[in-house]
């Protein structure tokens, strides 16, 4: 197989969903167990996970200073196609502000 900067795609990848996208914290995970044996379709993966990236850079959240002091968390889970049956991704967001918590899905 032809030289492939996939060590440096993983190091991209590995910033990006600790710094900005925690969404794909599973599947970067899962890539990164492959850098000593790289596949094909190891590096389709990592081709389709940049491909999300660059398809969602204009989202996100806006956090603004309130002046009556609740502070907001964001929790995000994810789950790259770990459904056995269907294949397909889950995930999870829960949002607290102050004491009250809003659970998304």
């Amino acid at each position: 197989m032809a030289f492939l900067p996939y060590a440096q795609a993983m190091g991209s990848l590995i910033h990006n969903s600790v710094y900005t996208k925690p969404n794909t914290t599973y599947i970067v995970n899962s890539l990164a167990q492959f850098l000593s044996t790289l596949g094909p379709r190891h590096w389709q993966g990592i081709k389709r996970s940049l491909h999300y990236i660059k398809g969602t850079t204009n989202l996100g959240i806006k956090y603004q200073h309130q002046a009556n002091g609740n502070i907001l968390y964001g929790f995000f889970h994810a789950d790259w196609a770990s459904d056995q049956n269907t294949k397909q991704s889950t995930s999870k967001l829960l949002f607290s502000l102050g004491r009250w918590c809003r659970h998304l899905v």
